[in-house]
């Protein structure tokens, strides 16, 4: 394994007690998560040995260590209307795009965070990975369109989305566009505001919405 040498049992345990015990930062490792490739520099740090990560992969798991990403599904959602969605609404927005000339954009919102971590982390089998948040914590809001034809349309703000800042992303979106716009999008509570009604009646005539299925997608 690597150089030829395997862990000992008192070795095994010492580094299973580092992983339980400490992020990788707290031990010198620049990951914010104990992956395979963390384990193994922790391992060569501790001990000077140079293990494959196929390796430390093989021991996480005899140990009892597993890597999840978790699945996201609303209960509430309703799958008769996400069905009538994407077989009858959906059809015939695109009918009518094509009728007045109308690009069809998708719009969503997202945030990204210092601590945010995409990949995955090696814990103990029924037990979260876990990851030091920073103090204060950082934060940044996008709001972004994309079009069927791959044209995309974003804005960055620190506060979260309300009606007036989503008017002020609606207003950029028309000055960055020329023809009609057919907007998706979910039943954000900023999304169904009372002056983003007011707002689109005084715009019909260049953009329109239409609203996702109910916790759709998720």
């Amino acid at each position: 394994m690597g150089s030829g040498r395997t862990l000992s049992d008192d070795q095994a345990r010492h580094i299973q007690r580092q992983i339980d015990d400490h992020a990788p930062e707290d031990l010198g490792i620049p990951a914010a998560l104990w992956t395979r490739k963390a384990v193994r520099e922790l391992i060569r740090k501790e001990y000077g040995i140079e293990m494959p990560v196929r390796t430390v992969g093989e021991y996480l798991k005899r140990w009892g260590y597993t890597a999840k990403v978790p699945r996201r599904h609303a209960k509430a959602q309703d799958p008769e209307e996400v069905r009538e969605w994407l077989e009858e609404i959906y059809p015939s927005i695109e009918v009518r795009a094509a009728a007045e000339n109308a690009e069809i954009h998708w719009c969503d919102e997202t945030g990204a965070a210092a601590d945010q971590q995409p990949y995955r982390g090696y814990a103990r089998m029924g037990e979260p990975a876990r990851i030091e948040v920073p103090h204060p914590h950082i934060r940044m809001n996008q709001i972004a369109t994309i079009s069927n034809q791959g044209e995309v349309h974003f804005l960055i703000d620190k506060e979260t989305m309300t009606a007036a800042l989503f008017i002020t992303f609606l207003e950029r979106l028309l000055n960055e566009t020329s023809r009609k716009v057919f907007l998706i999008v979910d039943h954000l509570r900023a999304h169904e505001a009372e002056t983003v009604d007011d707002w689109l009646a005084e715009h019909q005539d260049r953009i329109q919405l239409f609203f996702l299925p109910r916790y759709a997608p998720s």
